[in-house]
Formats: C-alpha cells, structure tokens, sequence
C-alpha cells in the first residue's frame, strides 16, 4: 500500500521540521546560558582571589559580576547585537584578565556559553561602550552594584538612548568630541548575538597568557 502525499502532507511535515529545528535552536541557547553561570571557572577565581588578597566572598562577588558581564556579550539584548559593549573600570575587567591567561579554560567557557571564542580587545573601549553595557546589566540583572559598575557618563547614556530610538547607526560622540566619560569602558567585547541575555556570539580580544591546561602567569 502506497503513502498519499499530498499538498496538506507536504505542508505539515514542513511544519513539523520548522518546529524541531526551533525547538533545537531554543534548546541550545538554554544551555549555553545556563553555561555562562554554571561553567566551572574555580581555577582562575582562585588564583584572582590571592592575586588581589580576597576572601571566597569578594573572589565569588567579582566571578559572578564577571559572567553577568560575559553573559551580555554572549547573546545582549535585541537593541544592543551588533554593538560594541565595554567592560568597566574595575575588578570585573581584572577577573576577565586572570581568566583568559587560563587558556584552555577560556576557551572552553567561551564554546559552552558563547558557541565560538570571544576576545578581549584592549584598550578599544569607549564611553558609549560602557553606558550601554551598563544599561544593559540593569535591564537583563536589575540595578549594578556601583562598586563594580561605576555609574556611566550621562552624555554617553544619553547617546545610547537616542541611538535605541533611531535604531543605532549613529557615531560615537567620544569620536567627535564628545564627553568620553573618563576610562570607564577602556576593553571592550562586541554583541553579536540574539534578544536576550544569555546564549548567542559574542565578540572581544587580544590577551595572551601560556598555553596548556592551566593558566599563564604574570
């Protein structure tokens, strides 16, 4: 007995690839953002934690205020893909340091949470890099603590907000003159990744360290 495929066949079964490939996708994104905060990274906190004289509290502060940041870059909000994002001025970017001379460790945090290596770029940063990371934070973890996230330039904020509503494009007024808002955002990782806080590409760069599996040191 023969199957009878017709057009209502045809489109169903269409529908049901679509659905499966979606289900995939959201699968996958789920997971790579449970990796940014599960991902065990206790090799760098440990060695940042007597690098700078913390106990396991202030080290298990910075580490969780370092993977809310790598999470944005991982997959930032919708308004944000595209954009350069910059890290603050403070131990969440010294943390980023301490992990990325943990080579394979970064690398393999990067494919869990990211799906490709994401760089640490230094000293390309920007004011506006920085304000929109932090308005960024605040909407996808609520209020930053401002001893990690110093409050941005409120020109670079303002510049962010007018690029969001005329749908981005616009140039960075740090480039043109503008208040560039002191060091704050001085690295930076780009945003290429997909509507919400967790699970896309990321981008951000250059950083050595010693090979292997363990970390470089200083």
């Amino acid at each position: 007995m023969s199957a009878i495929w017709g057009p209502g066949t045809l489109i169903l079964a269409s529908w049901a690839t679509i659905a499966a490939w979606g289900g995939h996708l959201l699968n996958k994104r789920q997971k790579r953002l449970r990796a940014v905060f599960v991902h065990d990274l206790s090799l760098a906190t440990e060695r940042f934690r007597k690098r700078h004289d913390l106990d396991a509290a202030g080290a298990a502060f910075w580490e969780m205020e370092f993977r809310r940041y790598f999470g944005l870059m991982a997959a930032p909000p919708g308004w944000a893909a595209q954009q350069p994002l910059g890290a603050p001025d403070s131990l969440v970017d010294d943390y980023w340091h301490e992990l990325v001379l943990c080579t394979a460790l970064y690398a393999a945090y990067c494919q869990a949470s990211a799906g490709r290596f994401i760089h640490h770029h230094v000293g390309a940063g920007s004011a506006e890099a920085y304000a929109r990371t932090w308005i960024a934070y605040k909407e996808c973890y609520g209020a930053p603590d401002p001893s990690a996230w110093p409050a941005p330039s409120p020109l670079a904020v303002a510049w962010v907000s007018k690029t969001r509503s005329d749908g981005g494009g616009a140039t960075d007024p740090s480039s043109t003159g503008g208040d560039g808002g002191g060091s704050q955002g001085h690295h930076h990782g780009g945003g290429d990744g997909h509507g919400h806080c967790g699970g896309g590409h990321g981008g951000c760069g250059g950083h050595g360290g010693c090979g292997g599996g363990s970390c470089g040191g200083h």
